[in-house]
């Protein structure tokens, strides 16, 4: 009897050790997650304003005009801060016939910024389309 009450904390102290090292890696893994859930994010947007971009050429019933791609997109990156995105495009004349590219650039940070402090981490995608109204 004397021995098992020597070792009632041995289980204790296993299972705040091993704790420590699933919640760490746990929480890494969700953190990861979320950023490959941006990186889809972004390049779908993208691909959702060359899409916007191709049926609002000059030539078409209702026509881009201002900054409607730039509020389209951001409208379509649910969940992303729309303040840290910047959407561009080339040509800004868009006629039929010629092809449209709509950049998305995104910046992210780190759920995990205890150990990489002021860790930003940049996305960038875009989309070509032809233009066909």
């Amino acid at each position: 009897m004397k021995q098992l009450r020597a070792e009632q904390g041995q289980a204790a102290i296993e299972f705040a050790m091993t704790a420590l090292l699933f919640f760490t890696l746990v929480i890494f893994i969700m953190d990861g997650s979320r950023i490959f859930w941006n990186y889809l994010t972004v390049s779908e947007a993208a691909n959702e304003g060359a899409r916007f971009a191709i049926v609002h050429s000059k030539d078409s019933e209702s026509p881009l005009s201002g900054t409607d791609l730039e509020d389209y997109v951001k409208g379509r990156a649910v969940g992303l801060d729309p303040a840290h995105m910047k959407v561009t495009w080339s040509p800004t004349e868009l006629t039929r016939g010629s092809t449209v590219k709509v950049t998305v650039y995104y910046e992210t940070q780190t759920i995990t910024s205890l150990f990489w402090p002021n860790l930003t981490i940049p996305f960038v995608d875009s989309a070509t389309m032809v233009v066909q109204n």
